[in-house]
């Protein structure tokens, strides 16, 4: 089974994971392009407190993580919180 035969098998995607504004946001964008690119109508969700950073003096992580979550709302990933 090839990549773009799997990824149809899904109605949506949702992301999770220990750096936003790396690993999370590289993989939702990456998967928004393509979705884009296929003319896809499926959804990638980030549950924006299942997800974050980390912080040290240079990257301070709640702006790394608003500044993730926004770049990747405006691309057209839905960010929500988890509610249990």
């Amino acid at each position: 089974m090839n990549i773009s035969s799997l990824i149809k098998k899904y109605n949506e995607f949702i992301l999770v994971g220990c750096c936003t504004d790396i690993c999370v946001m590289q993989l939702a964008l990456s998967l928004k392009t393509y979705l884009n690119k296929i003319e896809s109508e499926q959804k990638i969700i980030v549950f924006q407190n299942a997800t974050a950073t980390f912080d040290t003096p240079e990257h301070e992580a709640s702006t790394y993580h608003e500044f993730a979550l926004n770049i990747m709302k405006q691309a057209g990933v839905k960010i929500k919180t988890w509610d249990k």
